[in-house]
Formats: structure tokens, sequence, C-alpha cells
């Protein structure tokens, strides 16, 4: 069995691959520097083709797994860098449909200047009933939002409980969408 590695430090993407892989390794690529403005399904491709190329390429013989996540709402949002902005972000997806992009890349270096990957995009839709004043400054409290794109996490309460519709794949909107981590593995 050849070795698998997260490219991310995030306790949600390791919690859904240990679904898949009893043993893979966690190796965390720094942020990208400043990018030019893309649409966000573009933006999460460019993040989840460097975080996977960055730790492949310092780790040969290696399949490593890269995503990258972002809420489109009236807006793109990643994760909120302060508790204004998350705020704002809230604000904008209560009562409103958001769709969430996860775009993932698999990055396989064989350590003689050759890499290969398979990067594909997948969305969900979610429907958001309103989100009162109160229940987003309890939220902000809990500090639930830290590190979280849109600045929720929809597998956690309350967040979970704002949602009123899931079109697509939880996991999706989650931040790793498993459906075909194992057969992009096998094909490259």
């Amino acid at each position: 069995m050849q070795k698998i590695a997260l490219a991310s430090a995030s306790p949600r993407r390791k919690a859904l691959l240990k679904k898949l892989f009893s043993n893979f390794v966690i190796f965390e690529a720094p942020p990208m520097t400043k990018q030019p403005k893309r649409c966000a399904k573009e933006e999460t491709v460019a993040k989840a083709e460097f975080k996977a190329q960055w730790v492949a390429l310092r780790n040969p013989n290696t399949y490593v797994i890269g995503a990258d996540t972002i809420v489109q709402s009236t807006g793109k949002f990643g994760k909120p860098k302060n508790e204004k902005s998350a705020r704002r972000m809230l604000k904008a997806i209560s009562a409103k449909k958001v769709r969430v992009y996860t775009s993932i890349c698999i990055a396989f270096f064989d350590g003689n200047k050759k890499i290969r990957k398979r990067i594909w995009t997948e969305y969900a839709d979610l429907s958001f009933r309103k989100i009162s004043d109160k229940e987003i400054e309890e939220y902000l409290r809990s500090k639930k939002w830290i590190g979280k794109a849109g600045g929720f996490n929809v597998a956690q309460m309350p967040a979970k409980s704002w949602i009123e519709k899931v079109e697509g794949d939880i996991n999706t909107a989650v931040g790793l969408p498993l459906t075909n981590i194992k057969k992009e593995i096998r094909l490259l």
C-alpha cells in the first residue's frame, strides 16, 4: 500500500479521511502568496493544487490529498480573519441559499521531476434559515467560527441547526468530499 498524506491540519478533514484510510500522515502546506482575483471555484482549485504539490514535492512516493473550501453567497467567503468578518459572513448567509465549493487535488511525486495530479471540484448547496442577531453573537463568543470557511461548521451545533436543506454531499460543505478519492488515487 502506498503512503497517503493529507496536506491539511484541519481536524474536520482528518476525521473525514479516517473513514477511508486508517493510516495516513498529515503535513500542513504554507499559505499561498497573494494570487490574482478568481471566481470561488478557480480559487479553491488553485489552493488545493498548491497544498498537494507543495507536500508531494517534499514527500516522494506518497499520495498527497490537498483540499480547499469556499462559501459563495453574496460574496465568496474563506476563513474569517476576525470576529467582525465572521459576523459579516454569518449575516450574509442568514435566510439564504449558499453554494459551498471544495476542490481536491491528489498529487504524486515519483522523485524524478515528474508529478502526477488529479484535480476536481464538488459543491453542495445549503439553505439557511434566518439566524437571529442573538444567535450570531452567541456563536461569535463561542469561537466556533475560527478556521471555518464562511465562519461556520455544518457538522457542529449550533450551525448544524441553521440549515434547512442540503443539496449535495454534506462532506463537501465540511471540507472533504470522500466519494471519489479512492477512485482518483487508483487512476494516478
